[in-house]
């Protein structure tokens, strides 16, 4: 309910915007055109913002449209979904978080005989909140929708239980003024008289009523009961109480927008000025100057009582009433006819308000071999789903990651960078860490390692939600360290063997970007492997990855690293010293799901390409069975000369033998050397066509 609530006042405040834009629009054209333009046509460009707002997800996209001055993300608000708090770390494991107080408290116990200090302290819990500001937002536009909707909702049945006994005026007793030819009215619409309203209005779509005041009908001669009716009729043929409902839409569902609010303001007074012209083209020009008289006539006794419901009035305000006299004054026949001109100035917004951007150009031509694939970049692992890297350096991460993030500029003595993986809603940076014990621990434990992450959502629920296999109990405090206020949350796990593991994260929030230092405990003992002095220099030092200037997050050749793009591939060449072949699929449709470049034997590097095909399992029992294949390039050998000596070779493609040894084919190419283990699974025939794809792939 909470997402979906987000979600819906996104979408309103998108729409609002282009509305908005549309109604600045309008009210420049009108504050230099003013009266040249009829208000016929000032009625069609206000309801641009209506209809803008009724097909903006189906709109088409133009290179004309006005919302290409605005940048794409902000305009594809309508297509985002909020991300929900409670992102998944491991799908893969199952957690239970039951765990009986007592335990909690006899681990707290034993950490603080050791005699050591925690940020943490052992006093009642308390609880720190984290303030959605855009659902709080979201809800006190519900609430003021909801409340203006009642109020609509309780005027419209006060008003329905006033006119209940309004009286008909029999047809003997209206003027017979008009015949249908003519005015074009071809229902027969009931006229009635009530003390309860304040103004001449037509109430219904499809059975239209008129309600005059009775203090009205009165003081009324006949030529005058003639140009009210005359308005009225005008707004039934001109379907005007069908767009008030749309007006008083809008008016509810951006009832934060004044500009709107404004421009629908404006839309319903150039309607009552369309009205008094459609009007006296019916009558004809002798009765331009009655028709002014009757307006202010009546304006200046109108009733000082009744109800005045969100209808077509005869008459609202002085100022709308003075505009109304000018335009009766400068009244010429055919004044409500549209002229070739104004058509095409309505054609003209309606393309650029109608339309939506266009999205940026994205690069199709990923089929080519000469090229690498998007969706490779993006898959990063046989299993996984959506955009994900392990085992990249600084420069990837930032590459890859969809947002901006921070890292500490501060690396504790004896720690170092190891890697950092991640997908579009955390990165995880990790950091090994020395460790001296003594005893029978110094040779068990060399290293540990901590961890920082930088996360589009808040973690700490998806962190309780977490399913490994180990009796879980969390401890959550609100905590400041270096002048930062977060969380403190205390993992207390306990696995098979009944060995206890600690785990806190210090978490905190900045311009929208979620941190989490995660500080394990070393193992087989109570001491966390960052001490709470380098928590607070760590916190202290996070910056942006262009701005580190103190800590080390080089990357060294033997690490090797994960190839996701075409530019990793390039890396391959300069620090390696050797071309690779990376076609982007094979026969059968096998695609590459993971490259990355290792040290093999003999110290030398080469590149290791995962290519699979899901295929579905034998048996309903089984987990979901993959072809695969792997092809090992690079400078390595594979005892290639000595296979040579050895074996004939199994086939040749293009002047080159291959060498087959159980499902491993080993060939040599441009000094380079390759080995293609083959998925038994796959057929001999479809094994040749597969080599052949290597063999022919060009060097990148």
């Amino acid at each position: 309910m909470t997402e979906s609530l987000k979600i819906i006042f996104l979408w309103v405040i998108y729409s609002s915007i282009s509305a908005t834009m549309i109604a600045l629009l309008v009210m420049a054209i009108k504050s230099i055109f003013k009266n040249k333009i009829k208000s016929r046509v000032y009625c069609i460009l206000w309801s641009l913002i209506i209809l803008r707002l009724i097909i903006a997800p189906i709109a088409p996209e133009s290179q004309i449209s006005m919302f290409n001055l605005l940048s794409y993300d902000t305009l594809k608000l309508q297509n985002q979904v909020v991300q929900n708090n409670n992102f998944s770390i491991d799908d893969s494991k199952t957690y239970d978080t039951s765990k009986e107080k007592a335990e909690l408290e006899q681990i707290s116990i034993a950490q603080s005989d050791n005699g050591k200090t925690d940020l943490i302290t052992r006093e009642q819990d308390t609880f720190h909140i984290d303030i959605d500001i855009f659902f709080i937002a979201a809800l006190i536009w519900l609430i003021g929708l909801l409340l203006i909707t009642s109020t609509i909702i309780c005027s419209s049945i006060a008003f329905k239980k006033r006119i209940k006994y309004a009286e008909r005026i029999p047809a003997s007793q209206l003027p017979q003024f008009i015949s249908c030819k003519k005015s074009g009215i071809r229902a027969n619409i009931k006229v009635y008289s009530s003390n309860y309203i304040a103004n001449p209005c037509i109430t219904g779509i499809f059975n239209p009523k008129i309600y005059i005041p009775q203090e009205v009908l009165a003081i009324s001669d006949r030529q005058q009961l003639k140009h009210i009716l005359m308005h009225e009729y005008a707004h039934y043929k001109r379907w005007d109480n069908l767009s008030n409902i749309f007006i008083l839409a809008v008016n509810v569902v951006h009832w934060f927008n004044p500009i709107l609010w404004y421009a629908m303001h404006q839309l319903k007074q150039d309607v009552e000025v369309s009205c008094d012209v459609y009007a006296l083209e019916m009558l004809g020009f002798d009765e331009v100057i009655p028709y002014g008289m009757t307006l202010i006539n009546h304006c200046r006794q109108r009733p000082k009582r009744g109800i005045q419901l969100n209808l077509l009035n005869y008459y609202e305000t002085e100022n709308q009433v003075k505009r109304r006299i000018v335009m009766i004054k400068n009244f010429k026949k055919g004044t409500y006819k549209v002229t070739v001109a104004a058509l095409i100035l309505c054609l003209s917004l309606g393309a650029i308000t109608l339309t939506n951007a266009t999205a940026p150009k994205v690069n199709t031509d990923s089929a080519s071999n000469n090229s690498m694939d998007a969706k490779f970049r993006l898959a990063g692992g046989l299993l996984t789903e959506g955009k994900t890297y392990f085992n990249v350096n600084l420069e990837q991460a930032t590459k890859y990651a969809d947002f901006d993030f921070k890292i500490p500029d501060y690396i504790p003595n004896g720690a170092r960078f190891w890697m950092i993986e991640g997908d579009d809603k955390i990165n995880k940076v990790y950091f090994n860490k020395n460790v001296d014990l003594e005893g029978d621990l110094k040779d068990k434990v060399k290293e540990c390692y901590y961890e920082v992450w930088t996360c589009k959502t808040n973690p700490l629920q998806a962190i309780k939600n977490v399913k490994d296999g180990y009796t879980h109990t969390y401890q959550e405090k609100a905590a400041e360290i270096s002048g930062v206020k977060g969380t403190m949350l205390t993992d207390f796990s306990k696995d098979d063997a009944n060995v206890n593991w600690m785990t806190k994260y210090f978490i905190w929030s900045e311009n929208n970007v979620w941190y989490s230092i995660v500080n394990h405990n070393i193992s087989f003992t109570s001491d966390y492997i960052i001490s709470n002095e380098e928590l607070e220099q760590i916190v202290k030092s996070m910056k942006f990855p262009e701005q580190i200037k103190n800590a080390d997050y080089s990357w060294s050749k033997d690490k090797g690293f994960e190839i996701y793009d075409e530019e990793d591939l390039k890396k391959v060449e300069s620090v390696y010293g050797f071309k690779t072949k990376f076609p982007l699929s094979l026969p059968g449709g096998l695609v590459p799901d993971s490259a990355r470049i290792k040290q093999y034997e003999d110290g030398e590097y080469v590149l290791v390409t995962r290519y699979s095909l899901k295929k579905e399992p034998k048996e309903k029992e089984k987990n979901l069975e993959f072809l695969m294949i792997m092809l090992i390039q690079g400078k390595y050998s594979f005892d290639y000369d000595q296979v040579k000596e050895k074996n004939s070779a199994f086939m040749k493609i293009n002047g080159i033998d291959i060498y087959k040894i159980g499902d491993n084919y080993i060939w040599k190419q441009n000094n380079l050397y390759y080995s293609a283990d083959i998925d038994k699974e796959i057929e001999e025939k479809d094994r040749e066509n597969i080599i052949k794809t290597f063999i022919n792939a060009p060097l990148k």
